[in-house]
């Protein structure tokens, strides 16, 4: 059994203005603040204030949760959620076959990098080999040894990502 907790303070309910249709709904905030000013610009006739103007309300609000959904990202970039991406990955692979490695699906093929255990990212010890498909192939890997393994993989369904650059802000 696993133990989660989270304190609900507020529901969070982001529409479009102009629709009223639904953006997104979280009920997750632990805390939620809004801070809004407004200031009047008086006009003046022989010294005293005449007529008030109100500017327009200015305010910020803030949302602190330890669990946000994705579209609450893509509110802060473009509002684009890709469903295909990359994304680095390391594990220990078991050697099953004399001189090969099955590497994941999906693996980027000139992104396999081999050590021995323990040994993750010490180029003096760089297995160096081929890959072709789901298979690493080097003359130094001997079976029921196991081998630190890194590679990136490239994912084209399941994934949710958004991407925050300069070219994306909203």
């Amino acid at each position: 059994m696993t133990n989660k907790a989270n304190r609900q303070v507020c529901d969070v309910d982001i529409r479009d203005l102009k629709t009223k249709e639904p953006f997104m709904y979280f009920d997750t905030a632990n805390t939620t603040t809004q801070s809004l000013t407004g200031e009047s610009v008086n006009a003046m006739a022989r010294g005293a204030k005449r007529i008030s103007f109100q500017n327009p309300l200015d305010g910020t609000a803030t949302i602190v949760a330890q669990i946000m959904p994705i579209k609450f990202y893509a509110m802060m970039s473009n509002g684009e959620i890709e469903s295909d991406g990359i994304y680095a990955d390391k594990k220990v692979i078991k050697c099953e076959t004399a001189g090969e490695l099955t590497v994941p699906a999906g693996t980027v093929t000139d992104s396999v990098f081999v050590y021995p255990t323990d040994e993750f990212a010490n180029d003096e010890l760089l297995i160096k080999g081929t890959v072709s498909g789901t298979k690493f192939t080097a003359a130094e890997l001997t079976v029921g040894e196991e081998f630190e393994v890194g590679y990136i993989v490239k994912r084209t369904g399941g994934v949710a990502k958004v991407s925050f650059n300069n070219k994306k802000a909203p």
